[in-house]
């Protein structure tokens, strides 16, 4: 009698190993894809503040580049290590297409009273008061396939925003 119910309780134990295994590693891998879009996110924003702080000092030793905005794609793209931004730079038109977009923000100071409006100038007429805004885009890819097919592609971004000295 207790051969037999060891046998039994063998062939439960591996059904209900079955059953649960399969739940428990979508639980781990989705931890895993939260800690690698945490990273990703926080690596793009800061990428995103060193190449605006960069940029926006009249001197750039860390960079051999030399006009202020390749400078700034430079040193955006030097500092992302283990995955990198989208093909392409902008710094005019559309923010959602390149990976590194430098835009130079001018005040308009004809509407005193209103809310601040802010003119887009060239990057080389950027001078001191304008703000410096640098974005980086990412395409993110889930690793787990079942999350993946859910959520799909997740676009991330790191935006910098600063004034220019």
């Amino acid at each position: 009698m207790t051969a037999l119910r060891k046998r039994r309780t063998r062939g439960q134990a591996l059904v209900e190993f079955a059953l649960v295994i399969p739940m428990f590693l979508l639980l781990i891998f989705g931890i895993v894809d939260l800690g690698r879009y945490v990273y990703t996110n926080n690596a793009l924003n800061q990428a995103a503040r060193e190449a605006a702080r960069v940029g926006a000092v009249s001197s750039r030793p860390d960079c051999s580049a030399g006009t202020r905005d390749a400078c700034v794609n430079e040193i955006a793209r030097e500092r992302i290590t283990g995955f990198g931004v989208k093909a392409g730079m902008a710094t005019s038109g559309a923010q959602d297409t390149p990976g590194v977009y430098v835009q130079c923000r001018r005040w308009d100071g004809n509407n005193p009273g209103s809310s601040p409006v802010f003119d887009v100038v060239a990057i080389s007429d950027c001078r001191g008061g304008d703000i410096l805004v640098v974005q980086l885009n990412h395409d993110f890819d889930l690793v787990t396939p079942l999350i993946a097919q859910f959520l799909g592609t997740q676009d991330l971004f790191g935006r910098a925003e600063v004034t220019v000295n």
